[in-house]
């Protein structure tokens, strides 16, 4: 991992730390020449010409790639042997926070036609981003997502690199079976990623069960997901036919383009029942309906410790009730010896 601290230039008043790892380090700091705050990105001192280059071409890639749903390039730089990337200071957290904050669907479908169109700006640039993941889409306190990290984005025109120095470049959660191949990497990569990040935004949950680095991969490779109103019930049919075609083992059977994602996504959204909006997973209603599918799994802890958070989100009175009911379910399941108060309670 990054060790030690970079000397920051005199112009820029850190503020804090935003993120450390083995390739970089990044603050949120205040320049106050240009009076505004950004985020510095610093590779260390190091000999590895590759790494060089990589970190290099990210500042070369954002600064060809501009568009309110990418992050946005200031400047690169060089401090006491430390190369750094000045950049926007996005301000909201992730997509993960975001998704696991929102009780409105549209809200959430919304976010994600800006995060296509931003995915789209970047492909006719003809840049691959090849690791897009929650963690990697930022959010402004104002809910516009900004696509971040071009670490490992390619041209297009370049073959994927699988390794360096024997590690998966990408994350294992979201990488195209065609990434693991190694096989040329394309814009439909993003779109698979794309299509997992939709999975969990929409249900909370991965679309594979699958534990340890290894079995994910082998589940992208040759597991078919279940679709998401597997998981939370009664979800727009044509959501869960994009979500699938988004996760298509094979890459000519995913949608044409981000644009293409984008148009399906608003033919969703103009469709949209009263009922389906609040069909989020991480809605009151939502978390009801996988607290059901806890229990009938046979996992009453997890189901109860879930009711917790939808009790704590709840208003609606007959919400209130019908998430009780299923408390007092997991308890009876438990054993608890307060499940008949429980639900007497509910009653």
């Amino acid at each position: 991992a990054f060790t030690g601290s970079p000397q920051v230039p005199a112009r820029f008043e850190v503020r804090g730390e935003l993120g450390r790892g083995g390739m970089a380090v990044v603050y949120h700091a205040y320049d106050m020449a240009g009076e505004r705050d950004v985020a510095l990105k610093f590779l260390p001192p190091t000999e590895d010409e590759q790494l060089k280059k990589r970190f290099q071409r990210e500042a070369v890639d954002l600064s060809a790639v501009y568009h309110p749903n990418i992050v946005d390039f200031y400047a690169v730089g060089e401090s006491q042997g430390h190369e750094f990337i000045e950049m926007e200071y996005v301000d909201g957290g992730n997509l993960a926070r975001f998704a696991r904050d929102c009780d409105s669907l549209r809200e959430l479908l919304e976010v994600f036609v800006k995060i296509c169109h931003g995915l789209e700006h970047m492909h006719r640039c003809g840049v691959v981003h090849r690791d897009i993941k929650p963690a990697n889409i930022l959010m402004t306190k104002g809910g516009e997502p900004k696509i971040s990290d071009m670490g490992l984005a390619r041209r297009e025109e370049g073959r994927s690199q699988l390794t360096q120095d024997g590690a998966l470049l990408g994350t294992a959660s979201y990488l195209a079976p065609e990434q693991l191949m190694s096989h040329a990497v394309g814009p439909s990569a993003d779109l698979y990623a794309l299509g997992v990040c939709m999975f969990e935004a929409v249900t909370c949950q991965h679309p594979f069960n699958a534990v340890g680095p290894m079995a994910m991969l082998r589940a992208h490779l040759d597991q078919k997901p279940n679709p998401p109103s597997s998981v939370v019930p009664g979800l727009p049919e044509r959501l869960d036919r994009l979500i699938l075609r988004l996760m298509e083992k094979d890459p000519t059977r995913r949608p044409s383009s981000a644009l293409a994602v984008a148009e399906e996504l608003e033919i969703c959204l103009r469709e949209l029942t009263p009922a389906q909006e609040i069909l989020v997973a991480s809605s009151p209603e939502g978390l009801l309906n996988r607290v059901r599918l806890l229990l009938a799994d046979g996992q009453p802890e997890q189901a109860l410790e879930l009711s917790e958070e939808a009790m704590a989100k709840v208003k609606d009175d007959f919400v209130r009730l019908r998430i009780l009911c299923q408390r007092a379910r997991a308890k009876v399941q438990l054993g608890h010896s307060d499940a008949l108060s429980q639900a007497e309670e509910a009653v």
